[in-house]
Parts: C-alpha cells; structure tokens; sequence
C-alpha cells in the first residue's frame, strides 16, 4: 500500500513540474502590437495614448506592449480603421466620428 501512494506522489510531483515547466516559458514571452494613433506626435491625444500604452505594460508585468506610432506611419491618420482590419496594424487609437459612413455604430 505505502508503495503504491508512494508512486501516486511522484507522479503528482513530475506533473507539476512539468506544468510548473511549461508556464515558465509561456510567462516569458512578450507580445508587441503595432498600434497607430491619428494624431501628430506632438499632439495630446496622442499622449493620452503613450499613457495608456504604458499602462497596459505595467498592468500585464510587461507581457503585452504595445508600439505605438504616430498618424501617417503606417496608414493615413483617417484612415486607421481600414488599416486595421486590413490587418496592417494590430490596433489604432483614434476618434469614432472620423469613421462615419464605414460603421453604423460611429454616428
């Protein structure tokens, strides 16, 4: 009997090393999305969007960033709506109302 509980152990303590194993790499890596704003590097709102950026990398230890770019690096400043669902940047910071006449829900 003393064996067999001995045996359950073991393999109780290999499991957990092996998961405690494969989350340690899982935890290390970083995701970096592209993000562009429609506003000039110089602006406030694009300010607004550097403090959120850094937000979500201290709310995510670092695990999520998120590389944020002026209007116009990527896309036209308008136009950061089709260019991420066109899947040229992963995300944009911007003003709904700039999308009137391309989604319902921007009126």
């Amino acid at each position: 009997m003393h064996r067999k509980r001995r045996l359950a152990r073991a393999a109780v303590v290999a499991a957990a090393i092996g998961l405690i194993g494969l989350a340690g790499p899982a935890t290390a890596q970083t995701k970096t999305l592209k993000i562009q704003s429609s506003f000039p590097a110089t602006s406030t709102a694009h300010d607004a969007g550097k403090m959120f950026a850094d937000r979500v990398d201290k709310l995510t230890g670092g695990s999520l960033k998120l590389e944020l770019h002026p209007g116009g690096t990527f896309v036209p400043p308008f136009e950061v709506l089709d260019g991420t669902s066109k899947k040229v940047i992963d995300g944009a910071i911007s003003i709904d109302y700039y999308w009137v006449g391309k989604n319902k829900a921007a009126t």
